[in-house]
């Protein structure tokens, strides 16, 4: 299946389709550019000290009606609560590691399984940049090298790949991919990163374009970040 262009300013889709091995011909050491990109995003001592972080903002889908908002908490690779606010419904997403439920109300929360619970487990994956990467680190490898990006893929888990666009200038990650297998379904998922600010020391970006094999599924606008948030704004507002 055809790979999706970076869906970015033109500048960075040209530097994505001339990757080829930099100056001396030879592939980026992964380490090498793991450190890095803890460096750009706060420094291995910052990043240490951080256990979570709350997101919020706008999402803009086609697929569910326009405009609406979005929660987004993340507490390690394998955590993370999303509260969907579209305009005709609500849906909840939680990852706890090998378990995950979603649903339209606290109520009606289910348990996930099969390619949705590996689709869940990925976003929490990919929200937790860049200490998943360095959770990586042994497993990546180079696939293409230039002088203005890297990508790195390696398994996330038994039949799921993610792979990893870094801009060796400013070390931020420009777009992660997933080549994920599961249930017998082979599926491709990527995510676009851009506005990067930072906030409490910490590099985060504020826009986020997602794609599902040749679909571009949403826009996510973050207005709002909380860096260790307090105990009650680790949860969802779920009321009841």
């Amino acid at each position: 299946m055809p790979r999706h262009p970076l869906r970015l300013a033109p500048t960075f889709l040209a530097v994505v389709l001339l990757v080829v091995a930099p100056g001396c011909g030879q592939p980026r050491d992964p380490g090498s550019v793991v450190d890095a990109v803890f460096d750009a995003y706060g420094g291995r001592d910052l990043l240490a000290g951080i256990e979570a972080v709350r997101l919020e903002g706008t999402i803009v889908t086609a697929t569910q009606g326009g405009h609406g908002s979005f929660i987004r908490i993340v507490e390690g690779p394998d955590h993370l609560k999303v509260l969907l606010h579209y305009p005709r419904h609500v849906e909840i997403r939680i990852v706890e590691g090998d378990e995950g439920w979603s649903g339209g109300s606290p109520q009606t929360l289910a348990a996930a399984s099969g390619p949705m619970l590996a689709a869940m487990q990925l976003q929490a994956s990919r929200s937790w940049v860049p200490w998943i990467l360095d959770e990586m680190r042994d497993s990546l490898e180079v696939e293409r090298a230039d002088s203005a990006v890297v990508v790195m893929s390696g398994p996330l888990r038994p039949g799921l790949v993610l792979r990893f666009y870094v801009d060796v200038h400013s070390h931020h990650v420009l777009r992660t991919e997933s080549d994920m297998t599961t249930g017998g379904m082979q599926m491709e998922f990527a995510t676009d990163y851009g506005d990067f600010r930072t906030v409490s020391g910490l590099l985060v970006p504020f826009r986020e374009e997602s794609f599902a094999s040749d679909t571009h599924t949403a826009s996510l606008i973050v207005d709002t970040v909380l860096v260790n948030p307090p105990q009650q704004q680790r949860k969802l507002p779920l009321g009841g």
